[in-house]
């Protein structure tokens, strides 16, 4: 097991080198939306290919599958593994300066000259006393969402394809592109898989298997205002700006990420760019109810 931990180790700190950061922006028109995800999805299909699996596929849209057949003498359901390579883009994630941390003592945890991890704020440290800690120096992503669970995949199918005695039953690797737009599983090929269970390796607590994912929508709004010389504007003046506003203002508050957790669903204004003349509004919807979902977009129509 030492040399496994080892290789996820080295593989996570090699990978979040790559700058993998997804753009909203640009997803609708280019897949993967950004070239750092094709680098990354290069070299794991490469990499795959190099542990001795012979169906290694990535097709236009940047989506890795990979397909290990059984060694068993009797029919067994395939699974799947599934990871994205993406980063999200909300603090930087390009030039990521990770710090590995043996046999953490269970204090706070240093970052830079101004941030630390504190441990009374994050009591879940607690848990991990006496292991292995990787954090940034604070100016970034450390990228771990989801590239721990792309290093984790990666070292078990090397464990296996070095085991052949370990028997298993087929196994297929995906990678996917630009998870954190919302827009990972668009155009998704389902049928060239043959998996009958899959599961994503990416976050959620040590041991944990979560069974459901909550439903997602991206709704766009645009706002078109009237440009006027500030100094004769009464009457004539149409500020986006303000119409923006008075939008995001009017969203349940009580429906926000800030103020929901669990299966409560939210609305979330998550970026907003222009000027007085025209404003192009993000809102990410999330519940883990359908109906739910469709009433939220519903009310933003």
């Amino acid at each position: 097991m030492t040399r496994l931990k080892e290789d996820i180790l080295e593989r996570f700190l090699r990978y979040i080198q790559v700058d993998t950061m997804s753009d909203d922006r640009l997803v609708d028109t280019r897949r993967p939306s950004t070239d750092g995800q094709w680098d990354l999805l290069r070299m794991l299909a490469s990499e795959l290919s190099e542990l001795g699996i012979e169906d290694v596929q990535i097709d236009e849209k940047g989506i890795v599958i990979a397909k290990i057949p059984s060694n068993m003498e009797k029919a067994v359901p395939v699974v799947g593994f599934m990871a994205h390579v993406d980063t999200a883009d909300d603090v930087p994630g390009d030039g990521v300066k990770p710090r590995v941390i043996e046999k953490y003592d269970g204090g706070d945890i240093p970052l830079n000259g101004e941030h630390s991890i504190v441990a009374a704020e994050n009591p879940e440290l607690s848990r991990y006393i006496g292991e292995t800690r990787i954090v940034t120096d604070g100016t970034t992503l450390l990228g771990s969402d989801d590239k721990a669970g792309i290093a984790e995949i990666m070292s078990a199918v090397r464990h296996l394809m070095e085991h052949p005695e370990l028997k298993h039953g087929g196994i297929e690797i995906i990678f996917t592109s630009d998870e954190e737009t919302g827009s990972g599983m668009d155009g998704f090929p389902y049928e060239k898989l043959d998996c009958e269970y899959c599961y994503t390796v990416d976050g959620g607590r040590r041991f944990e298997i979560q069974s459901e994912c909550f439903n997602a929508a991206t709704v766009k709004v645009g706002f078109e205002g009237v440009s006027y010389h500030l100094g004769a504007a009464r009457g004539r003046m149409v500020n986006a700006l303000t119409m923006a506003s008075a939008f995001i203002g009017a969203l349940p508050q009580a429906e926000s990420p800030e103020a929901t957790d669990g299966r409560y669903g939210y609305y979330c204004a998550h970026t907003i760019e222009g000027s007085i003349q025209h404003i192009d509004l993000t809102v990410y919807l999330r519940d883990f109810d359908l109906e739910n979902l469709d009433r939220r977009i519903t009310v933003l129509k």
